[in-house]
């Protein structure tokens, strides 16, 4: 047997097992590998994996496992603490709400918690956390506000931006989003 035949049917092997488990496993494995290095590149490596595998499945319309990859990859990223990467991936996973016209009703509980995570992660001298935090709740209260019950977005988000709003030094905004949120209270 030569060795590009052998080659083959490992490839062929590890498409059935991924194919048997649906895939997201093997993905997850991958991106937990990637992640457990300290090499920047392997982090991005990870990324790309993510974001290109959330893009194949809202193309094959696949809504939902989209959504599922773009949140569990999200999360697996700040877990990590890396807020760089998991900042693009937050940016990709409401894209995939807005592209795929999800509703708020049990997506909401996925934006706070990833919302959580990024509070989670330990702040650097040059890290722009808040920032990010903030850009990511912007993008999902314009998700929320297009496909949700209320006009300007989820009253909770409102007063989880307001949060970022005010550790990143723009009070200006923070007070905007607590009355949006209905939470006057937090200004005093």
């Amino acid at each position: 047997m030569s060795a590009a035949l052998a080659r083959r049917r490992k490839q062929k092997a590890k498409a059935a097992a991924a194919a048997a488990t649906g895939g997201t496993e093997t993905l997850e494995a991958r991106v937990k590998t990637l992640l457990s290095t300290n090499d920047t590149a392997a982090h991005y490596e990870a990324l790309q994996l993510l974001t290109s595998n959330t893009h194949r499945a809202l193309k094959a319309g696949d809504v939902d496992k989209a959504v599922s990859t773009a949140y569990t990859g999200t999360c697996l990223l700040l877990e990590a603490g890396q807020v760089e990467v998991g900042s693009q991936m937050s940016g990709t996973f409401v894209e995939t709400l807005k592209d795929g016209r999800v509703d708020e009703e049990g997506n909401i509980e996925k934006v706070k918690k990833i919302s959580e995570l990024y509070k989670s992660c330990p702040e650097t001298r040059d890290s722009k956390k808040n920032s990010y935090h903030a850009a990511f709740l912007t993008s999902s209260l314009s998700w929320s506000s297009a496909l949700g019950p209320t006009t300007h977005g989820n009253l909770d988000l409102h007063n989880d931006l307001a949060e970022a709003l005010w550790e990143d030094g723009d009070a200006k905004r923070a007070v905007v989003h607590w009355v949006l949120g209905e939470d006057p209270s937090a200004i005093c």
